[in-house]
């Protein structure tokens, strides 16, 4: 997996300091002369936390002003950005955290009740402006240490900051509509890559039709970009899924091959145990006396 940098348009920059690890990075930004509509392509999603001074946003049908104490999230794409130093004498700060879809959508798998959630929301814009509380403030400025430090954070507690910033914002009712459409409009963009959308995804599928309707794609389509994207069909895909799983069951647990089957989704016994001895060369029962502690005499 590539290691997530802060933009190009950005790297170069004066008075940029940034931690990059795996699936997302966070850097900080000071700036002592004003910066006038500089134009940068975010290849990731983006939270821009302004501490000191203000941030224009400049759109084609609007400018949007981040005032500090205040944040916004953008989505990946170009975009047109001016850093004002408010107070003469002053400087401009501000912290920027970069982060991929997969992220997100390990985040959206792991809450489970934001998916219910997306249902009674209706698409928002792409661009999702933040008032920050006194909370989340102080969850954001806690970065700064970081930068204090002569080595990289522990990734795994960088990783559970990003969470609790999520998780926080979803808990704010003035805020929890805004931020659940734009994880959904992520969403439909992330289906241009279905593989990550199925590597980082751990829901049971029943068949192929519930795959589809997860990738918020019809049936012919979803299966003809899968195909692409993993190199067998998503029957294929689900099966594999569906045999790894009944593996393990023959192997740790006290069910009988009739019930493991039922319960990984196979359509008959006899299917199963013919496709079992097929692919491992051994039926299932055979494998389950030969590896299943209780089993083995």
């Amino acid at each position: 997996m590539d290691t997530i940098k802060i933009p190009s348009g950005l790297k170069d920059l004066k008075g940029i300091e940034s931690f990059p690890m795996g699936r997302f990075c966070f850097a900080r930004y000071t700036q002592k002369e004003n910066s006038i509509q500089l134009p940068i392509l975010m290849e990731m999603n983006v939270l821009i936390f302004v501490c000191r001074g203000k941030k224009i946003l400049h759109t084609e049908g609007n400018d949007f002003c981040i005032e500090s104490g205040e944040a916004i999230f953008l989505s990946k794409g170009y975009y047109t950005l001016s850093d004002i130093i408010e107070f003469q004498n002053d400087i401009y700060q501000s912290f920027l955290f970069f982060f991929d879809d997969s992220l997100l959508i390990e985040f959206i798998n792991k809450h489970r009740y934001i998916l219910e959630a997306f249902k009674n929301h209706y698409q928002e814009d792409i661009i999702f402006k933040i008032q920050t509380d006194k909370i989340l403030q102080s969850v954001l400025e806690g970065f700064a240490p970081y930068f204090e430090l002569p080595k990289s954070p522990n990734e795994n507690i960088i990783l559970l900051k990003f969470e609790e910033i999520f998780l926080h914002i979803l808990n704010n009712q003035n805020q929890n509509r805004a931020f659940i459409g734009f994880l959904r409009n992520i969403i439909q963009e992330f289906n241009v890559d279905i593989k990550k959308l199925f590597e980082y995804c751990n829901h049971n599928f029943s068949n192929v039709s519930e795959m589809a309707m997860f990738s918020k794609m019809d049936l012919a389509s979803f299966s003809r970009k899968f195909k692409q994207c993993f190199g067998i069909s998503p029957k294929e895909w689900l099966d594999e899924k569906r045999f790894s799983k009944a593996k393990f069951l023959i192997q740790f647990s006290q069910r009988n091959i009739t019930q493991i089957c039922q319960e990984c989704g196979f359509s008959s016994p006899a299917w199963f145990i013919e496709r079992f001895k097929t692919k491992y060369g051994i039926t299932p029962k055979q494998y389950q006396k030969s590896n299943n502690l209780y089993f083995v005499s």
